[in-house]
């Protein structure tokens, strides 16, 4: 596909070796796997980050391909500026806890992966775009293509509707 005489490779991620490779942790910086700011001790007023688990906290937001963002106050001055933004923003507001399920990098550093030295060394090297896919990313597996496909997000968003709406009832 081209756009603005550039050409834009759009790929599912599963089937993106990038994904593949970034999701081992191979091409993270070192300073990933033993940040400090990987707790909910924050020091910034507003912490900002991808909304992991969005088909399960806003349903109506997934699969818009928008992407879903959270943002959590850690200070008075976070709560003042996040309330006077909130109307421009989409979304609704959810308890620190849900939302920590999660957010992996709220809780802890990313492990470290004994093969990123390896990884480094073939990137520098002279392994072709191609060699290092077949080398270091990993293809789908039967299982998790049909989790992402046959049951995937919709399916479970679809389940989650309906048990909680069977709940709100069984609450009236």
């Amino acid at each position: 596909m081209m756009k603005d005489e550039k050409k834009v490779i759009e790929k599912d991620r599963w089937f993106n070796p990038f994904w593949s490779i970034w999701l081992k942790h191979l091409m993270s910086r070192p300073s990933c796997y033993k940040c400090p700011f990987a707790t909910t001790e924050r020091v910034a007023d507003i912490s900002l980050g991808d909304l992991w688990g969005v088909h399960l906290y806003c349903p109506e937001l997934y699969g818009k391909n928008g992407g879903a963002s959270l943002a959590v106050a850690n200070t008075d001055k976070g709560r003042t500026v996040l309330q006077a933004a909130e109307a421009e923003m989409h979304g609704h507001e959810l308890k620190f806890e849900e939302a920590l399920k999660y957010q992996s990098p709220m809780r802890k550093h990313i492990d470290s992966n004994p093969d990123r030295e390896q990884f480094m060394q073939d990137l520098k090297g002279s392994m072709t775009y191609e060699e290092i896919n077949q080398k270091w990313a990993d293809k789908p597996s039967v299982r998790l293509l049909w989790q992402k496909y046959i049951w995937g997000n919709r399916q479970k968003v679809w389940l989650w509707n309906l048990t909680h709406r069977n709940q709100k009832w069984e609450d009236k």
